[in-house]
């Protein structure tokens, strides 16, 4: 278990403060085989902060990291789980739009946890 949280990922957590969002940070999944960056029970919304070097670089596809993600992403939607996926460039370069992102996503919930 990692100890320190990620520069994309305190970026990250400020956006969802400054959106009053209450979150789990750090939250084991058990179904889907994943720790997300961060969860938002109410939305049942899980949030990950995807840096490049882990999830698109060339290394990463060589290990099938991107085929990885999807099987994860795949595995929590079954499960009832919504995902988001926030890319490290548009975090850094582009928070208002990860802002937008994850408003769209919070307000697209219909309430529905089954």
């Amino acid at each position: 278990m990692k100890t320190k949280d990620t520069g994309i990922e305190i970026k990250t957590e400020s956006i969802l403060q400054s959106l009053g969002v209450v979150f789990e940070k750090q939250k084991i999944i058990r179904e889907a085989h994943t720790i997300a960056d961060f969860y938002i029970p109410t939305q049942h919304l899980v949030i990950y902060a995807d840096g490049f070097y882990w999830h698109k670089s060339k290394s990463a596809e060589e290990k099938g990291v991107p085929r990885k993600d999807m099987a994860q992403d795949f595995l929590l939607t079954f499960n009832g789980y919504r995902v988001l996926r926030l890319c490290e460039n548009k975090i850094n370069d582009n928070p208002k739009w990860c802002k937008r992102e994850i408003t769209k996503a919070l307000s697209s919930f219909n309430g529905d946890l089954s």
